[in-house]
């Protein structure tokens, strides 16, 4: 049913690792500077076309040509039905090229990992997804069509999910977006997560919630005394208070001189420059949405003088804006008791003589 392809004087065979010499054109082995058999930044293989093994079922046309390469097998055999079909070790790859006769569809078996197997055609080789059979490093991020809840997913806004592939272990904490397709359509997007294809299935576990955040800038260990100003040469104590408890935080102090370094907190910060100093505080925490808290003190090199304006003149008399209060040496308690009874004689006097002068 198969037909082993081989070719002798392979002089590019050990270099490519991957198939026999087709061409005298080194470049026609590349897709963009990528060697045929490797993957590009986004998890893309450079091969001849799709990787037969991303499918449920293989499925290999009559008379066609194909390619097939492993690592790490534990054997030189590829099983396609009753059929076995024996590679080429190289130092980087088991690989083999066979023709098949008749239609096959089914399972196919081997004890290598990272396998692929396509179809070659006559033109070349160029980039395909590839779904983690070959590369590992996919960065890309993708849209993946769902059915939406009006009533439970607001657009725009994130959540946190629970994500794993067909066979794979669970792909925590990952982002979850609502947003709209260039065709309207609603789409979840995956922040962080893989390109993939394969089936896959997640678990929405609620909305984030917000991290209520306060910043401690004090004078004391215990912030007994919160204060935005400090004197050249003391410690600055800062902590936060939050609504979560244990959370990741990153604390950033920008200097006058904007050096920027980094601290834990709480922390005790002495003070060696003049100027206001910018905080930075970020707390992050599963099932929260990340919160930045920007604070600012300033650092001067003495305590202000303040200036007292002298209200008491000390002459003994009582004089205009002198009470007992803010000058007791000229203004007495007992004075300002004499000053009420004579105002209130003289106002019983007028009221008596206004209601004689009636009669």
């Amino acid at each position: 049913m198969f037909e082993l392809i081989m070719k002798r004087g392979l002089v590019l065979l050990v270099f490519l690792l991957v198939i026999p010499l087709v061409s005298s054109n080194i470049d026609d082995f590349y897709c963009d500077g990528v060697l045929l058999g490797e993957c590009n930044e986004f998890g893309n293989i450079c091969a001849p076309g799709k990787n037969l093994f991303d499918d449920e079922e293989i499925e290999l046309s009559a008379s066609r040509n194909y390619l097939f390469f492993g690592k790490n097998c534990e054997d030189n055999r590829l099983l396609i039905g009753s059929d076995e079909i024996e590679l080429l070790e190289t130092s980087q790859r088991f690989i083999t090229q066979f023709r098949n006769s008749d239609y096959y569809k089914g399972n196919v078996g081997t004890s290598c990992e990272k396998n692929y197997l396509g179809e070659l055609v006559e033109k070349g080789f160029n980039f395909y997804h590839d779904s983690f059979s070959i590369c590992d490093r996919p960065i890309d991020v993708s849209f993946f069509d769902v059915e939406i809840n009006p009533e439970t997913v607001d657009r725009g806004e994130e959540f946190r999910i629970t994500m794993r592939l067909e066979s794979d272990e669970p792909i925590d904490d990952m982002l979850l977006f609502v947003s709209k397709d260039e065709g309207g359509n609603d789409r979840i997007n995956v922040d962080g997560g893989p390109a993939i294809d394969k089936k896959f299935y997640f678990t929405v576990e609620g909305a984030l919630e917000d991290i209520d955040l306060e910043a401690e800038i004090c004078e004391d260990i215990s912030c007994e005394v919160k204060s935005k100003n400090f004197i050249l040469g003391e410690d600055v104590y800062v902590d936060y208070i939050a609504n979560v408890f244990s959370p990741d935080t990153e604390v950033k102090l920008i200097f006058p001189d904007r050096i920027i370094k980094e601290f834990t907190l709480p922390v005790a910060i002495s003070t060696t420059q003049l100027g206001t100093h910018n905080l930075e505080i970020t707390v992050s925490s599963k099932g929260f949405k990340t919160k930045t808290l920007k604070k600012q003190f300033g650092v001067i090199e003495k305590e202000p003088e303040i200036e007292l304006k002298q209200i008491c003149n000390y002459n003994d008399l009582c004089d205009l804006g002198e009470n007992s209060r803010n000058c007791p040496q000229d203004c007495s308690p007992k004075n300002d008791n004499n000053l009420y009874i004579i105002s209130a004689l003289v106002i019983l006097l007028v009221i008596a003589y206004l209601i004689l002068r009636k009669k």
